[in-house]
């Protein structure tokens, strides 16, 4: 068992390791408020959406974006011109066969 108390390895998240330390409730309080926000890693997410997530994650306010900024962010505007299938993808998730319209349970008018 670790106890509490100096040494091992202090990884900031987003840095080398993946997977940060455990840390006390205070510990975690004073890494938020004094360390940099963490980055999400390349390679995982598009250079688009971590930049979008950084801009939102500003701590000083008058550097964070705002709501007009963000809503005319390239990662907004791409995601608006891609199609979605929200349902489609909720049964494929679920592994559920949607319904076809035609087996759909109409209401009487």
């Amino acid at each position: 068992g670790g106890g509490g108390g100096g040494g091992g390895d202090h990884s900031p998240v987003g840095s080398g390791s993946n997977v940060p330390r455990p840390m006390a409730i205070f510990e975690l309080l004073d890494y938020i408020v004094n360390e940099p926000p963490p980055k999400l890693p390349a390679g995982i997410f598009s250079d688009q959406f971590r930049d979008f997530v950084d801009r939102c994650l500003k701590k000083n306010p008058s550097e964070r974006a705002d709501l007009k900024t963000l809503s005319n962010h390239e990662w907004i505007k791409a995601a608006e011109a891609e199609p979605a299938d929200i349902a489609g993808w909720v049964c494929r998730t679920m592994g559920v066969t949607p319904l076809s319209p035609v087996s759909r349970p109409h209401l009487p008018t």
